[in-house]
């Protein structure tokens, strides 16, 4: 099945386009890696922390993410979901068991109404700062089908 995607260019990233796009992971053949590109927004306890205030990191390719701060992370991707299907959006299990980072929601489910960058929000589940590196595979995307309730039965 061909999808059409566009590649979008952070402000900090520095590498070669085609670096953007996703790739089959190498264990199997029907889940994408997912790269994290760019810092949205950061979440401390309820609150929204300023990016401003991890800008010195984010030109050197990298943030800090205390314990159980949340991240919302861009991959650079507007993908183009076909009716009738959905990219699920689910945590790499080495990242979650090794480093402690979690995708939260999972599986985050783009639709086919969906038209914005694709992103995926992070937690560090540790009780320590982690140091998040962009272009590091941190989600991996499975495209599925889905099949519409059309009549509802049994209740009789």
């Amino acid at each position: 099945m061909k999808i059409d995607i566009k590649v979008i260019t952070p402000e900090n990233f520095k590498g070669d386009v085609e670096d953007l796009l996703p790739v089959y992971n190498e264990h199997s053949d029907y889940r994408i890696d997912l790269k994290g590109r760019d810092l949205k927004r950061l979440y401390s306890g309820t609150r929204e922390v300023p990016i401003k205030v991890v800008d010195k990191t984010l030109d050197k390719g990298y943030f800090n993410l205390r314990s159980f701060e949340r991240a919302l992370i861009g991959t650079g991707l507007i993908i183009k979901i076909p009716k009738n299907y959905e990219l699920q959006i689910r945590s790499k299990s080495d990242l979650t068991l090794k480093k402690g980072l979690l995708i939260i929601d999972s599986p985050n489910i783009i639709d086919c109404n969906y038209t914005e960058e694709v992103c995926f929000a992070i937690c560090n589940i540790t009780n320590y700062n982690l140091r998040v590196n962009f272009n590091e595979v941190f989600a991996q995307g499975v495209l599925c089908p889905i099949v519409k309730i059309t009549e509802w039965g049994g209740n009789e």
